[in-house]
């Protein structure tokens, strides 16, 4: 217990524990709405289809194949952006490309609320919850954003590796997303 409670004193340690808890949750989102878990799994449902049709509820003004085509850079970012917190490299830019993204998902949300969604489908089929709960968090993250910004320093080393990782894994996931979604467009129209 001691252990733990120096390590909470460090304030670098907290600094790093707040973006690899905001790393992982963006990972979790992402695979979420991609990976099938579950029932789902079982029943032999496409997973992306479960987070369309959750997202379809919104009533958002735009044709349905917008929506359907912006699953892609959507989950792609928000697995880019988690990654790239979690192995602790380019930072900066993840907290930057996590603002932008919190700015268009606290109105995106917001609306949920107000059109009656019951399930927002931030995690896919992983996590159900109001959209007015994801408003708040994504208002947390945005502040969270805000508060490890100035603190963190680029690393002017990066790991060529790990950066080759990272991309190899954002596009095998934008690959994998689009797949489900020709599968979804196949399946519709037979």
């Amino acid at each position: 217990m001691k252990r733990f409670l120096s390590i909470i004193k460090d304030k670098k340690n907290i600094l790093n524990i707040l973006r690899i808890l905001l790393g992982i949750s963006l990972i979790m989102a992402a695979c979420g709405k991609i990976l099938p878990v579950g029932a789902y799994y079982k029943c032999g449902y496409i997973p992306l289809e479960l987070f369309l049709s959750q997202i379809i509820k919104y009533h958002f003004p735009l044709p349905k194949i917008l929506i359907e085509i912006s699953t892609i850079p959507l989950i792609t970012f928000e697995l880019l952006i988690g990654l790239l917190l979690v192995f602790n490299t380019r930072v900066k830019f993840a907290l930057i490309l996590l603002q932008i993204l919190m700015f268009f998902m606290i109105p995106i949300t917001l609306w949920g609320t107000f059109m009656g969604v019951s399930d927002c489908g931030c995690y896919g089929n992983l996590v159900k919850r109001p959209p007015w709960v994801a408003t708040i968090e994504d208002f947390l993250i945005l502040v969270l954003c805000f508060l490890l910004y100035p603190r963190y320093k680029e690393n002017k080393k990066t790991n060529i590796k790990i950066d080759i990782l990272i991309l190899f894994i954002c596009l095998s996931c934008a690959i994998y997303t689009f797949w489900q979604l020709l599968q979804i467009w196949k399946l519709n129209a037979g």
